[in-house]
């Protein structure tokens, strides 16, 4: 009777593992085009397509009960419901419940669900862009250039798919990543480079490989360590850096912060800005942003442009305080939790997405960002039932 009990509870979990990727999968879809340029030709509304995903993720959280915390769970949802309440933006509720429902898998299976979403979904824009399927569209930066957008995906998308996607292979590949890895991943990042030109993205995509590569060899233990230890101060210590520098900042005055600006391409007016205009309140607030482009428009430099692009900033600004609080929480979890287990490849990864949160918005996207999967998936990379392993611990 013992047997049957066990069979069914892992036949709901891997169900529930089926429906945690369904869930993922379409709220990937529903980002590509939401924050593309095809959502400038063809509007739609996203409210019934994210109604859909929560409905998927509580089902997929409810079939994985016997291995989750309630406590955890409880949480999660009264946060999320909280800031959904007070901003009316249903982010935060997803990436809380997806958080929950990441008990229904292991490690390995959501690394490589992850990665082969942004792969498909960046080479199948490219593919039908290339068939004609969809357009380019023209669009003016900041300094005037003419860039193209491949196939409705703008240079930020682009960046932020390959960057997630080499994060996902080194996580994947851990402690055996070796040269030829490393090879592979000098090839992805430059063949980005040569569409995007983001010198931030490139800088950040060679620093994760080199070094999990380099922390591979007996000879570097002591720089595995200092990596290992900076990543459990990254996200606070990188915070206080943005929020510092970004108070502090003055157009009117030339000096070092001004000097700084230019070397986060701008990031430090529009935070001080967002500081200035819109205070900090527990549970976030509703703030209006115009992007980058608007059907070959350029607004990036003019008075109609603002748009938060750290993440540290958006998730206080615009999410609040509290949910701020449990985001760097969980970031400081996980890298006490792969200090202990010596899982270098862990904290370089947390390392490397805290600086990137810094310039770059798209730190917290749920189905992109590996880190906040992997904080309640059960097993190694190695097991192919997670069922079994959960109820194993039972």
């Amino acid at each position: 009777m013992e047997l049957n009990n066990n069979n069914n509870k892992i036949e709901k979990i891997y169900f529930g593992e089926i429906i945690f990727f369904l869930a993922l999968s379409l709220k990937c879809l529903i980002y590509i085009w939401q924050y593309s340029e095809i959502s400038n030709l063809f509007k739609m509304n996203f409210a019934i397509p994210n109604a859909i995903v929560i409905v998927l993720l509580l089902f997929s959280v409810y079939l994985s009960k016997y291995s989750m915390n309630l406590f955890f769970v409880i949480m999660f949802i009264v946060v999320g419901g909280l800031v959904y309440y007070f901003t009316k933006d249903i982010t935060i509720m997803i990436l809380f419940l997806s958080i929950c429902a990441s008990n229904c898998t292991n490690t390995g299976r959501v690394l490589r669900f992850v990665l082969k979403t942004s792969l498909i979904m960046l080479l199948g824009v490219i593919f039908l862009n290339k068939i004609g399927v969809l357009p380019n569209t023209l669009y003016y930066t900041a300094d005037g250039q003419i860039r193209n957008s491949l196939g409705f995906l703008g240079f930020g998308q682009i960046s932020f798919l390959t960057f997630f996607s080499v994060i996902c292979y080194c996580l994947i590949r851990g402690d055996k990543f070796n040269i030829k890895d490393l090879l592979i991943g000098t090839l992805v990042s430059i063949m980005g480079y040569i569409v995007t030109r983001d010198n931030t993205t490139l800088i950040l995509i060679v620093a994760m490989l080199c070094l999990t590569w380099a922390i591979n060899y007996k000879k570097t233990r002591f720089l595995k360590k200092i990596i290992q230890i900076v990543a459990i101060m990254a996200f606070p210590m990188f915070f206080v850096l943005m929020f510092v520098l970004s108070s502090i900042f003055d157009y009117s005055k030339s000096s070092w912060v001004n000097l700084n600006n230019n070397i986060f391409h701008g990031r430090l007016y529009l935070s001080h800005e967002a500081l200035k205009n819109f205070p900090i309140k527990f549970w976030g607030q509703n703030i209006p942003q115009i992007g980058l482009f608007d059907i070959n428009q350029s607004v990036w430099g003019g008075s109609s442009y603002f748009y938060i692009d750290s993440s540290y900033l958006r998730i206080l600004l615009m999410y609040g305080s509290i949910s701020f609080i449990v985001i760097g929480l969980i970031f400081i979890c996980l890298a006490v939790r792969a200090n202990r287990s010596a899982e270098g490849h862990i904290s370089i990864a947390i390392l490397i997405l805290s600086i990137y949160g810094i310039m770059s918005p798209y730190m917290y996207q749920i189905g992109f960002n590996p880190i906040f999967l992997i904080l309640f998936a059960h097993g190694s990379v190695n097991q192919s039932k997670v069922g079994e392993a959960i109820c194993q611990e039972d």
